[in-house]
């Protein structure tokens, strides 16, 4: 198989497991949106050619169009990206605490491997989706605990956990700070300064306004 068909395979396989779900697919990257009332939630699996074997795992997001409106300028991401950022990007890691990768070259081992990714959302994602879908449960998941961050963008995952923090007017908002500012002790000053760029914003310019909403 060549990786045409290898993406096209993968895709189908997937198809079947999110499209009754009311995921609408695009096959040229893989990848597959739901919208929801906060944002969206995405599935995406790209292929990596190690010619003759191909390798994926797939990608599970999470946007809640609120965080991603305060966030995006302070990321180093180009405005045309803005309305694709994710606010939460999880692996398979974060529900079975093991990795989940395929390396695949026939059309048998895509469809085991699409059976695997079938059970981890119908026993995991899926109940995690229908869990995710407003402000204030996505700001749960991001400061459960800001000093075990597990989104794979640890810089990220703090910008939107300290805005989603001030959004829900949280009131130990300086300690979740505070948080977040002891886990960036010893990155490099580029990192810290987009930090603190965020918890500057967000205690300026989106607390005050949520307080006692």
């Amino acid at each position: 198989m060549n990786k045409v068909e290898v993406n096209k395979a993968v895709y189908d396989g997937l198809a079947k497991i999110l499209v009754p779900a009311g995921f609408k697919g695009r096959e040229s990257d893989c990848r597959f949106i739901r919208r929801t009332a906060s944002g969206f939630q995405d599935v995406g699996a790209p292929l990596r050619d190690y010619d003759p074997v191909f390798a994926f795992s797939v990608n599970i997001g999470l946007r809640v169009d609120a965080i991603q409106d305060e966030a995006n300028p302070l990321y180093p991401l180009d405005s045309q990206y803005w309305a694709d950022s994710f606010t939460v990007l999880l692996k398979p890691v974060y529900f079975l605490g093991r990795d989940l990768k395929f390396e695949v070259q026939t059309p048998e081992e895509i469809d085991r491997a699409t059976s695997e990714i079938k059970s981890l959302f119908e026993d995991h994602v899926f109940s995690f989706f229908d869990s995710c879908q407003d402000l204030a449960t996505v700001e749960r998941l991001l400061n459960r605990d800001p000093g075990k961050p597990w989104m794979a963008n640890r810089r990220d995952h703090a910008i939107n956990g300290v805005i989603a923090a001030a959004l829900c007017a949280r009131s130990d908002f300086p300690d979740i700070v505070a948080r977040y500012r002891q886990e960036f002790v010893g990155f490099i000053e580029p990192i810290r300064n987009r930090v603190e760029a965020a918890v500057a914003h967000a205690t300026a310019n989106i607390l005050p306004n949520h307080i006692g909403k």
